[in-house]
């Protein structure tokens, strides 16, 4: 064993009563995807105008876009050049688009701050103005991505063909490879119309859900009480996502963003140029939704992984027996673990049961366990932030893992 010891930030922070998630390094890419029919006025993306602002501020990577029209005359001005100029100035020029041709009143399309690949339509028999528009990005690391933006019928039966319709186009031609996400506007009134059962054969839709962060509220329709927008992930892809953060703000399981629920102080400092009014524009029927991921062989290799990336001590009185919450760690060269240090005022509530390093330090080879334990010193229903550093030897890499929290039931969520 080496006599210089080398911390190896693993910044737990551990909030009692909260669930954790695993954020991405700094050397790790992120890979922001928003689903946003958020027109306005007669159904465009003015520049400057309520849409264009909000995309702006939340800086996606990737859109999934619905009503893709520039100029609220529609077909006439909306040409590539015009289009190409409208990315130049929402986006930046170096980034890559694809929006359906042929003249369909709202067309579906999809932008990329990466190349795209390979990009077309796929016919949707079922409405007139728009089909599915699909492209493959080439997006850092090994895989690549493969997107589809669609815009559903408001009539249910139609909605159950479309998603067949696209399932099977999906299963024919999406390679077995790569990442998939189908996203966009499917107009549907809850989550658990049969539509949803036939996507959830090729990505997961049983969530948690993004949601607005002050009230939870996970419904994006104007008036906030329906599901119309989604960004569907298939398994693989889900398995990496984490927290969303903008500014000051955390959200765990993604971003239904209505600048309604924010001050006009709080979009200034976090998402300008948004303006308080922007989410309830004439016409604006729809709220974006954000969710991002961290791109797995993107930073440098680790020498251990988290898994899974959340931890639960539930809700505690000091009378309790202690409440224990466990990770397991995923190793890639073996390292030693010779101490953790709580770091707090409520540093004393909390220890490392598993493994017990009153025994000398802990040697993982294998996968392991660590497991910690909480007791709270009296019943206030307070949450605790506890921050809890490893420190490991045998060189382990500047790495940093930081896990941040969400509120359970009782406690305020969405915000730090």
């Amino acid at each position: 064993m080496k006599t210089s010891l080398r911390c190896h930030a693993l910044a737990l922070t551990l909030l009692a009563g909260t669930a954790l998630q695993q954020s991405p390094t700094e050397a790790q890419e992120r890979l922001r995807i928003m689903a946003a029919n958020t027109t306005s006025d007669f159904q465009t993306y003015a520049d400057p105008g309520p849409g264009t602002r909000i995309f702006r501020a939340i800086e996606p990577d990737v859109v999934l876009i619905q009503e893709w029209n520039v100029k609220s005359t529609r077909n006439g001005p909306n040409d590539a050049a015009a289009v190409r100029r409208w990315v130049d100035s929402v986006f930046g020029s170096d980034f890559h688009f694809f929006r359906e041709p042929g003249g369909q009143s709202i067309p579906n399309g999809v932008i990329s701050r990466w190349p795209i690949l390979e990009s077309g339509e796929w016919d949707d028999t079922k409405v007139g103005d728009r089909d599915f528009a699909f492209a493959r990005i080439d997006i850092p690391g090994d895989r690549e991505l493969f997107v589809v933006s669609v815009h559903l019928s408001t009539m249910a039966g139609k909605r159950g063909d479309q998603a067949r319709t696209l399932v099977a186009a999906i299963r024919a031609r999406v390679p077995a490879g790569d990442f998939l996400v189908i996203g966009g506007d499917f107009n549907t009134n809850n989550r658990n119309e049969p539509v949803l059962a036939t996507f959830r054969t090729v990505v997961d839709t049983l969530g948690p859900f993004p949601h607005d962060g002050e009230a939870e509220n996970p419904n994006t329709n104007a008036g906030r009480k329906k599901p119309y927008d989604w960004v569907l992930a298939d398994a693989e892809l889900t398995a990496l996502e984490v927290p969303l953060e903008i500014g000051e703000f955390s959200f765990p399981d993604g971003l239904v963003f209505d600048s309604r629920v924010f001050t006009q102080q709080e979009l200034d400092d976090n998402f300008p140029p948004v303006k308080h009014a922007d989410s309830k524009a004439p016409m604006m029927q729809h709220m974006a939704v954000v969710r991002d991921f961290r791109l797995a062989g993107s930073g440098p290799e680790e020498d251990f992984l988290i898994d899974p990336a959340s931890i639960d001590f539930g809700i505690s009185s000091a009378s309790e027996t202690p409440r224990l919450a466990s990770l397991n760690v995923k190793v890639r060269r073996t390292f030693s673990l010779t101490a953790v240090v709580f770091d707090g005022g409520d540093a004393g509530e909390f220890m490392l049961v598993e493994p017990d390093l009153r025994r000398g330090p802990a040697v993982f080879e294998e996968d392991g366990v660590l497991t910690f334990s909480w007791q709270p010193a009296e019943s206030d229903g307070r949450p605790r932030e506890v921050r809890a550093t490893l420190i490991t030897d045998g060189e382990p890499g500047a790495i940093e893992i930081v896990l941040r929290a969400r509120a359970v039931a009782g406690l305020p969520s969405g915000r730090r």
